[in-house]
Order: structure tokens, then sequence, then C-alpha cells
């Protein structure tokens, strides 16, 4: 049962199916504010206050005007908190849909580690080129003996070169890959350093005869002078007399060399170490994205990205010539610019922007529907208002018919003293004034009762029952005329607040199902990226860089993979263009996803309009009725004032005729419940019409007035003169 049907409780069975017949067509509840004045006020809207909790209210004055009634409602009634609330909701509801059109900065970064057994083929080769130093070491440092026992025997002749070994070891090393990363080369050049020697002069001489003959093959001994102090400069002409110290040299020559590379590879052995069984892979990267989706179904993506990556033996040093793997460590950058363009589904605004616009549609509703909630809630607390009212006034009515049957009595008691009336008549009049009193009783719980349900109409907590309001006002001595039904019905279409929610929501339902609709196509996008890129390489890492030639060290020291130094380097490199294309088609089987999705909005906009008819129709009916109801009500009481006021002259000359005994008691009592009665009458017969006249305004929807609404300024007009005048 509503507040509007509570609020007859303890009244007439007329009055009481008249408000229950009211509240049965309540389909919300809500309040609206007024100031106690009962002249037409303007507040601002509840919506702007806090959305916390706000606590019951709390009556300081024991009697309530309709309009500070009303104002009260609108700050502390639950139901319209929750409307608020629900407004809240759909705003909340709007923003998350709208923010998948705003612009996303992402920044990410990462870190990678990856460890793992080395593949076959690296292990082939690690394995070859410890098994070349090895036999580089071992070759050259027997051929240094041998040079050695030749300078001391005191021959001219090279010796023999030992199995497996090429003459010129230079040669052998170039023409070898496999010896990169070994610490004899470094950038394709030799680092063998020989002490007074440098490489040009090595690359002439052939360090043993494989086939046993005496001297170079292809060089007279004067030719050999010549090229030898041409290229070192040692003035061999004054110091070189003979053939014989010539080839002396040339063994010193050759001897000193074949030691240097035999100590070379075998260093070059020891820095490498074992075999490595694991590599490992690290690497970081760091994104800066921005990603937007448009309202027309494009996407839109910009990426910066800094990567770093570095992968070398495990538990070996980054240096190749101590066993690296001979990977630089690179910091590649890239900058980029993607566009998805939605082609052959349909996804443009029509279905992009769909959820956004459907969401705003239902903010519209929900703020529609708070409007109707709150004027809701005012008819709900006029109809308690007016039924206070109405029990307060039959109080005073009883009351009064209680002091006319007791003067009623005083006269009676006159006329049996003098002898005039039977005793048993002044018993007569007793029992009268017992049935008022008793009346009376009854009514003054119905008045309890109506102020508990007005206290709970506008959400006030009352602890005792002298905290429940009393109503200030009165119901009023004129009504106005009632306008016709073709124009109210006009006004109710156009402004029924819960009519504008459906249509709202009808409008929501439509824009999604025009996006369901439009989903029915086939997907086709095309994806264009496109940027510039570019990539730096870190120098090797070096134990000891003091092994290379000045000329071959490198200008920037080398960076690891994590130093933000070489995303700097990488950045100033120079920046190489790129652009890619793409397509992609969606052929799901069926369709029936899409299929489901449209039948489903489909159906629900056509409840939605179905439902929206519905509403215009009732709203219809509702105002013809009670049109017409009002307008019998309105002569109702006009013709019940007229016979209130015929009553209230009949029973002044009864009263004056009975004391002249010209009349029975029973005339005289008669008249007076017939005035009493005809009073109660017209008390409950303007409270019906009063009643109407609050649903006939609620179904039109000018029971309050809004402005500047959906502003934080928005303001409520309520005029309580229409439904009571003050005392």
């Amino acid at each position: 049962m509503s507040r509007g049907a509570r609020a007859g409780a303890g009244t007439s069975g007329l009055t009481l199916g008249v408000l229950l017949a009211l509240a049965a067509a309540i389909s919300s509840v809500s309040s609206v504010s007024a100031a106690p004045d009962p002249a037409v006020t303007s507040v601002t809207n509840p919506a702007a206050f806090p959305s916390a909790v706000r606590p019951p209210a709390r009556i300081t004055e024991p009697s309530l005007g309709l309009g500070e009634a009303v104002r009260l409602t609108l700050q502390h009634d639950p139901a319209i908190q929750v409307a608020e609330q629900n407004v809240g909701l759909a705003r909340g509801q709007y923003l998350s849909a709208s923010g998948l059109f705003e612009g996303t900065l992402e920044v990410t970064a990462e870190y990678s580690v990856d460890k793992h057994e080395n593949f076959p083929f690296l292990i082939e080769r690690e394995e070859e080129k410890r098994a070349l130093l090895g036999a580089l070491a071992s070759g050259y440092a027997e051929l240094n003996e041998q040079f050695l026992d030749a300078i001391a025997q005191g021959e001219t002749m090279f010796p023999a070169c030992p199995e497996g070994l090429e003459p010129d070891p230079i040669e052998v090393l170039e023409a070898s890959d496999r010896v990169r990363g070994t610490g004899l080369f470094y950038e394709d050049v030799l680092i063998v350093r020989l002490d007074g020697i440098d490489q040009e002069a090595a690359d002439i001489l052939d360090l043993c005869n494989p086939d046993d003959d005496l001297g170079p093959r292809s060089e007279t001994t004067f030719d050999m002078v010549d090229r030898v102090d041409q290229i070192m400069g040692l003035g061999l002409d004054d110091l070189i007399t003979d053939n014989v110290e010539l080839q002396m040299e040339r063994l010193a020559l050759g001897q000193h060399i074949a030691e240097a590379v035999a100590k070379k590879a075998e260093l070059a052995l020891a820095r490498n170490g074992a075999v490595p069984e694991d590599q490992v892979a690290q690497s970081t990267a760091i994104d800066v994205g921005y990603q937007k989706r448009l309202h027309n179904g494009l996407r839109l993506d910009a990426l910066l990205r800094l990567l770093s990556s570095q992968r070398n033996f495990a538990k070996k040093s980054l240096d190749p010539s101590f066993g690296g793997m001979g990977i630089r460590n690179e910091f590649p950058s890239l900058a980029a610019i993607g566009l998805s363009v939605p082609l052959g589904k349909g996804r443009g605004a029509v279905s992009a922007a769909a959820p956004e616009r459907a969401a705003g549609k239902s903010v519209e509703a929900q703020r529609a529907l708070l409007h109707h909630t709150m004027t809701s809630e005012v008819f709900s607390t006029i109809l308690a208002y007016l039924d206070l009212v109405a029990a307060q006034r039959t109080l005073a009515l009883l009351e009064e018919s209680g002091a006319r049957q007791q003067q009623i009595v005083e006269l009676t008691a006159q006329l049996v003293n003098t002898g005039e009336l039977p005793g048993s008549e002044l018993d007569r009049v007793r029992a009268r004034v017992a049935t008022v009193n008793g009346a009376a009783a009854d009514e003054r719980i119905a008045v309890l009762i109506g102020r508990v349900v007005l206290a709970n109409a506008i959400g006030a907590e009352v602890d005792t029952i002298g905290q429940a309001p009393l109503a200030a006002d009165a119901l009023p001595d004129s009504l106005a005329p009632i306008e016709p039904a073709g124009p109210l019905i006009e006004q109710a279409l156009a402004q029924r607040w819960d009519r504008k929610a459906l249509g709202s929501l009808c409008e929501g339902q439509r824009i999604l199902t025009d996006a369901a609709q439009a989903d029915l196509k086939r997907q086709f996008d095309l994806v264009v990226n496109g940027g510039l890129s570019t990539l730096y390489e870190s120098p090797f890492f070096r134990h000891l860089p003091d092994e290379l030639d000045p000329d071959q060290r490198p200008a920037e020291s080398p960076l690891h993979f994590d130093e933000p130094a070489g995303y700097w380097r990488s950045l100033n490199e120079e920046w190489k263009p790129f652009i890619k294309l793409g397509f992609s088609w969606d052929f799901p089987f069926g369709n029936n996803v899409a299929k489901g999705r449209f039948v489903q909005q489909s159906a629900a906009l056509t409840q939605s309009e179905i439902e929206l008819g519905d509403l215009g129709r009732g709203i219809r009916d509702q105002v013809v009725d009670l049109a017409g109801r009002l307008e019998r009500s309105r002569q109702m009481v006009a013709h019940q004032r007229a016979a209130v006021a015929y009553h209230e002259q009949t029973l002044q000359a009864a009263t004056e005729a009975y004391r002249g005994g010209e009349i029975s008691l029973i005339d005289v009592l008669t008249t007076e419940e017939d005035l009493t009665a005809a009073t109660i009458q017209l008390v409950r017969t303007l409270q019906l019409h009063l009643s109407l006249l609050a649903r006939l305004k609620f179904e039109v929807g000018n029971l309050l007035g809004f402005a500047a609404t959906g502003d934080g300024a928005e303001t409520i007009r309520f005029d309580p003169q229409a439904f009571v005048a003050p005392r």
C-alpha cells in the first residue's frame, strides 16, 4: 500500500476508496521543494545536493504548512535519494562509454631474460675454433724450436713445416673465418703484435719450407734484402754483406714471428676457456604509446619504442677475445603511427558511437524519472496532508457538535426542572453527547494516524507522537474551475516526465538497434602503419683495450644493454622510414552472434514503443475521467455548502423553537445531527475534490514546475494555494 492509501486510514469508506484508487496509479515515489510560505515558491533541485545519504527530517515546529511539508519531503525522502543515485549511475555509465573515445597515454617498461642450451652449430663452431687455436699454438711452438735449433747450429736453411702448418701464418689466419673472435683478430684486422715487426713485414715471410728447399721459392737473396730494407728501413745494405748473414737474419725474423704467433694462439686458447654449453639473452623495452578511438570508427595508434638486447654465452665475458659470443649489444628504436580504418562492416558513427549515444539517452531518461519520482512523492505528500487536514477538520466539527449538544443538555435540564419535559429526555440528550464524544475520540485516533502517515511521507523521524506534524493549513473556501479535457491531454502528453523518460529509453534502444543492424555486415578493416626506425650497435667490451691498435679503438665507450645512454645514442642515429599495409576479414559461420544481438535489440525497441503507446493511451483515459469527476465533485461541493448553510439556519431556528417548547427534543437532536453530518460530508467531498485535483495535476504533469532542467541551477516550483488555504 502506498503512502497515499495509508493516508486514508481512519476516514470514511468513500474517502478510503478514492485514496486507494489514486494510489494505485502511482508508479514511483519522490518529492519536491517549496518554502513554508503558501505562496508560489522556487527552490533548488535536491539533485544538486551532496550525493551522501541525507538523514531523516526532524520536525522543529508542531504545525506544518503544505509548502513546508513538500520541502521536507524533497530534502529527506529516501525514494528521491535513490532516484538521484540512479541518475549518478547513469552518468557513470555515460562517462564510462565516452571514455572509450578519450586518448590514452600508456607507458610500459619490460625486462626479459632467457637462458637455453646452445644450438649444435654454435657448439661445433666453438669446438672448431679451439681446435684451430690449439693446432696453431702447438704447430708454431714446434716451428719455433726448429728455428732455435737452426740458429744455434748456424744453419741457413729454413726448417721444414710441421704437419698441417702452412708457411705463412698470416695467410692461414686471414683465410679462416673460424678464428674470428678468438683474440687474434679485431674488426677483421690481426692484433698480434710482433716486437719491431709490423704486419706487412710478416706478410712477406714464409716461415717454413714445405718442400725442404732453401729460402723463398720465388725471390733472390738480393731481392729479399731489398724488400726487407724498403719495408723495415733497417739499412741492410750496410749491415748485411753476404748471403749467409742475410739468411741468418731471415731465420731470426722467422723465429721471432713463430714464437709470437705460438704464444698469441696459446693465450687466445686460454682466454676462450671451455666450450660454452648455454647462452643467455637479455632485453629491455620501453614503450610510450598513445591510442585514441574516433566516433566514426577509426582508431589511431602512436608508439615510441626503445629496445635493447644482449646475447652471450653463459658464464662468458662480453669480450669476444675472452670467449664471448661476438654479438654486439643492440639498441633499436622505433617511432610509428598506425590507423585502423573499418571498411566493410559499417562500424562508422552508427556502431562505434552507439554505446555512448545510448548512454546519453539513459542519462536523460534517469533524470526524467527523477523528476517523475519527485512529482509522485509530492503527490503522495499532498494526499497525506489533505487526509490530515480533513481529519483535523472533522475532529473540530465533532467537537463543535459536542459543544452544541452540551448546550442542548443544559437547555433540556432547564425544561426538565420546570416540568415541561420528563426526566427521560435528559438521558436521551446525554446519550447523544456520549455518541458524539465517542465519534470525536475515534477521529482523534484518525488524526494521530494521519500525523504519523504525514511524517512518513515527508521522510521525518519521530520518537514520540508529539513530534509528528500537524497540518497548519485549512481546506480552501473556493475552488478553481477545471479546464477542458482536450488541452489537458495535450499538456499531459508533452509534460509527463515518465513519458519523457520512456521516450528517451526508446531513442536509446533505437540507437542500439541501428548499431546491431550495422554489425550484421561482414568486417573488413584496413590497417596502415608507418614511421621511422633506427639501430645503434655498441662496440665490444674489451678487458685489455691496450692490445688494440690506437687507430682501431672505438670512438665511443661500449655499453651494457641496460644503460640509458644506449637509448640516447640510438635516437641520434640515422632514422629510416618504413610503411606497412594490412587487411583483415571476418567471416563468421552463420553470424549468429550479430543476428542474435539484432533480434534482442529489435525486441527491446518494440517493447519500449508498445509501453510508450500504452502510457499515452492511459494518460488520455485518466485525464478524461478525472476532468469529468472533478467537475462533478466541484458541483457537489457547491451543493453541499448550500446544504450546510441551510442546516445551520434550521438548527438555529430549531433551537429557539425547542426553547419555546414548540418542537420536541428529537427534532432538535435530528437537526443538529443533520448539520454535523452535512459539514463532515462537505469536508470529505472537499478532500475528494482536492485529491482528484492533485491526481489530475499529476497526470497532466504540472503538479511541479521545473526550470533550467539539467543544470546545476535547476529550480522547482510548487503552488500550495491550489490545495490549501492559510488558517
